[in-house]
């Protein structure tokens, strides 16, 4: 047998079909409208930023001739009364042990 190379010729090609209305449409990346929505945040917080400084400085009085008063009243009618020694005192045997226990009272407890 005689090895000879084979020449493989392509197949025909097929005739291309007409555009469909779909593939004239320019496609976008799929990250296109995330980063466009990214930008359009950043411009709207700029924005926002500026007006809003804009308002306070325009608003805030440049001149303060008050002068600062502090005039503190009394919101209670009576202090509360503090003792540092115990108020009431009871002794008994409150567990049954056979031992005499002491409860104390504090003042204002």
């Amino acid at each position: 047998m005689d090895s000879k190379p084979i020449d493989f010729e392509p197949p025909p090609a097929e005739p291309e079909a007409p555009p469909k209305e779909i593939d004239e449409i320019v496609k976008l990346p799929s990250n296109f409208w995330s980063i466009v929505g990214v930008c359009a945040l950043v411009i709207f917080t700029f924005l926002s930023i500026a007006v809003s400084v804009t308002i306070v400085c325009v608003t805030l009085s440049k001149q303060s001739d008050k002068k600062c008063e502090l005039n503190f009243q009394r919101s209670a009618k009576y202090e509360l009364d503090y003792e540092p020694r115990p108020r009431y005192i009871s002794v008994s045997d409150f567990d049954k042990d056979g031992y005499q226990d002491i409860v104390v009272a504090n003042s204002g407890t």
